[in-house]
């Protein structure tokens, strides 16, 4: 095989025939598609295995209680024997000649660990026919982390717009009960990488209207929202066991922040009253700053290109407002 496509699926039955569909049309044949259902309760194991008997390139496989993205991941991860691996999200869908034109890339520039692609942000009635035959194609080129280490700033850390090398993988997992997992596991690749080969293609359709994430809680606080520590932990820990920290510190460390931060818009629309949003979000930028440094020492417009510093600078403002009453109640 080589290209093992993992497919996690859970609670996707509307979407899962136009997922599998763009995977079983894909003009690179020497693939598998690993298939695991993560104890759905509608349709969706029905749906995989009507799918999966018309398609021999499909194998199926069902947790027998709800594991999670990360830990049905690394179930796909044991079960690969392609040289590459790729991920596809059940309710996304990907251009035919994506695994085709990323496979044939990676042969004719010595086989990068990683091989990355560009994504095409859908409307959630999107389908795979209407779509399939409206990118323009074009060639990739071959970057490193030791030349440009803010090319792991700015690249994507879906791990589903690409592919990994298989023997380079090795013993690594995604974290398991943990948000943003992939995170973690797409940065740590590619701080292993010697090279990553880009390309700019649109190969990779994400659906943007749907529920997922903390949006598909109804903006209830999220119990997993400290999971960001565990990830931004987990990379650090990853370059430094690779001798790469001294050169890629002030990177990590934008990625760090900057994934915390991040979690501050998503709070910022949580159901709690204003006063107690206010002080959970304080604390998570407490937290943040504390664990990772300032962000006055981080480069601002790099930073601004990611999060909301304006809502920074208001959580900041309020707290000093609080202080100067206290202060002066304290006086009195």
């Amino acid at each position: 095989m080589k290209v093992s496509i993992i497919v996690p699926i859970y609670n996707n039955a509307v979407y899962l025939k136009d997922c599998l569909t763009s995977l079983t049309s894909q003009t690179l044949k020497e693939i598998e598609i690993i298939a695991i259902d993560d104890a759905s309760t509608d349709e969706s194991y029905q749906v995989l295995k009507d799918i999966a008997s018309k398609n021999s390139v499909i194998h199926i496989y069902q947790n027998e209680k709800n594991l999670g993205q990360g830990a049905t991941r690394n179930i796909g991860l044991d079960l690969a024997t392609g040289e590459y691996i790729g991920f596809v999200d059940s309710d996304d869908f990907v251009h035919p000649e994506m695994y085709q034109m990323m496979y044939e890339g990676a042969v004719k520039n010595n086989y990068p660990t990683v091989v990355t692609t560009g994504i095409s942000f859908i409307d959630s009635t999107a389908k795979f026919e209407d779509k399939k035959d409206t990118f323009q194609r074009r060639n990739g080129f071959v970057q490193s982390l030791e030349k440009d280490p803010m090319l792991l700033f700015w690249e994507s850390p879906s791990c589903c717009n690409k592919i990994f090398r298989k023997d380079k993988i090795q013993e690594l997992r995604f974290l398991e009960d943990c948000m943003w997992e992939d995170i973690a596991f797409t940065y740590s690749m590619m701080i292993r990488a010697d090279t990553i080969l880009s390309f700019a293609n649109p190969d990779y359709c994400y659906r943007r209207n749907i529920q997922r994430g903390v949006s598909s809680k109804g903006y209830a606080p999220n119990p997993h929202i400290l999971d960001i520590f565990r990830v931004g932990d987990a990379i650090e820990e990853e370059a430094k066991k690779e001798n790469k920290f001294a050169n890629l510190k002030e990177v990590i460390r934008m990625i760090q922040i900057s994934g915390c931060l991040q979690r501050l818009k998503e709070m910022s629309f949580w159901n709690l009253e204003e006063e107690e949003k206010k002080e959970a979000m304080q604390s998570m930028y407490h937290m943040a700053t504390e664990k990772y440094g300032p962000i006055e020492k981080l480069d601002q417009a790099l930073l601004s290109g990611k999060v909301d510093l304006d809502l920074v600078a208001k959580l900041e403002k309020a707290e000093q407002d609080q202080n100067k009453i206290r202060r002066y109640a304290s006086s009195r």
